[in-house]
């Protein structure tokens, strides 16, 4: 998310706010709901939903949601892009 802000905050820096609070809004709503996304294989207990063209990565227990990544959906993800202790 850092990299997606500064990158959009080189042409649009409030365009570059609006976008991190709305993945924020969206992790928090479906945290929220107890939406349980997608099943992965990139690591025991990782899922995942899709939103604004960036897949974010996360793991569920029964009190939290745990954002691991929030990647661009054109990226190509393997279990190498997840650390030992995340997977």
């Amino acid at each position: 998310m850092i990299e997606d802000h500064a990158y959009i905050s080189l042409e649009n820096p409030p365009a570059a706010d609006r976008f991190v609070l709305d993945i924020f809004a969206k992790v928090h709503s479906f945290a929220e709901l107890g939406l349980t996304g997608v099943e992965r294989e990139f690591g025991t207990g990782i899922r995942s939903f899709a939103y604004r063209e960036r897949i974010i990565f996360f793991r569920i227990s029964e009190t939290e949601l745990t954002v691991l990544r929030v990647l661009h959906g054109h990226q190509n993800v393997s279990p190498d892009d997840f650390t030992t202790s995340e997977t």
